[in-house]
């Protein structure tokens, strides 16, 4: 009770922290009256150094430069805006440089470090819990989560990876890492995974969905290469890609398949073993399941 007591906490500091109320976003393009009225008054402005002819010599024409942007800095957001003709031409925020798109940016902080405090507490607790009850599949979910919102997911992987090895018999263990494995998109760690935890218990079927979601989200992940692919006129590697994909989706269709034998009532299964038929160009199944999620729909 204590760790969810921590959890809930740490909830509400992040639902502050994320309310739009508190969110910028910067682009490329911008002006600098939509930045200023968005972010205000930067802490400093660095401008263009304007070289000044010596006095008492023969000025002399200078070597061609490029031209110097002018640079907004607000520290306070870790952001340094650049301007070129009055409008954003690069976006430098946490470490990285942005010459395309935007970002968002939080206007206070705040509230995200209380977060990451309470999420910390949090994970010191559901740990104790951990050793005492190393089954209790709760704790595993909520010690997993509170990992992932304190942005410790490699400490998170590590914990239970280490879980694993000591308990391989726990299938609790096997699903809770391939959630994380899956969060981190090594899709194949993830895949191995929840195949342990169906293999000892194969009605399980958080873990059942999981497998079959993990298999879909590669090959999303395929597809979406294959598209970038297709844009630099790559047809040879998008055909590969797209092939792959393909793939990836005929293996999750006996995991989605076997969920509808644990729960045939479930609209989003169907939906989606719709959308993957309709993926792999099984016109005919895929209006098949199509119809049962919207029967099953009209029935709840």
């Amino acid at each position: 009770m204590l760790g969810k007591i921590y959890y809930d906490y740490a909830s509400r500091h992040t639902f502050k922290f994320e309310d739009p109320s508190n969110k910028r976003d910067i682009r490329v393009g911008m002006s600098k009256s939509e930045v200023q009225s968005s972010f205000g008054t930067p802490d400093s402005v660095v401008k263009p150094k304007v070289q000044e002819p010596v006095k008492g010599r023969k000025p002399v024409k200078p070597a061609p430069q490029q031209p110097q942007p002018e640079k907004w800095v607000y520290s306070k957001y870790g952001l340094t805006i650049e301007f070129e003709n009055e409008a954003v031409k690069a976006i430098y925020f946490k470490g990285e440089k942005y010459e395309s798109g935007g970002v968002t940016v939080a206007l206070d902080s705040t509230e995200f470090y209380a977060a990451r405090e309470w999420y910390d507490k949090a994970i010191e607790v559901f740990n104790k819990v951990r050793n005492l009850t190393p089954s209790d599949e709760e704790t595993l979910a909520f010690l997993s989560n509170a990992y992932i919102n304190a942005g410790r997911s490699d400490e998170a992987l590590e914990a239970f990876r280490a879980s694993v090895e000591a308990q391989p018999g726990n299938k609790y263990f096997h699903y809770n890492y391939g959630v994380l494995l899956l969060r981190a998109e090594q899709f194949e760690d993830a895949i191995r995974e929840f195949k342990a935890a169906v293999d000892l218990d194969p009605n399980y079927k958080e873990a059942v969905y999981n497998l079959g979601a993990a298999y879909v989200n590669w090959g999303v992940k395929l597809k979406q290469q294959a598209e970038d692919l297709a844009l630099r006129q790559n047809l040879e590697e998008q055909a590969k890609y797209e092939a792959m994909s393909k793939d990836k989706f005929r293996q999750a269709l006996p995991y989605l398949e076997r969920l509808t034998e644990i729960d045939p009532n479930d609209v989003f299964i169907w939906e989606l073993i719709g959308k993957i038929y309709a993926n792999l160009g099984e016109v005919e199944k895929a209006e098949q399941a199509f119809k049962k999620a919207d029967e099953l729909r009209s029935k709840q």
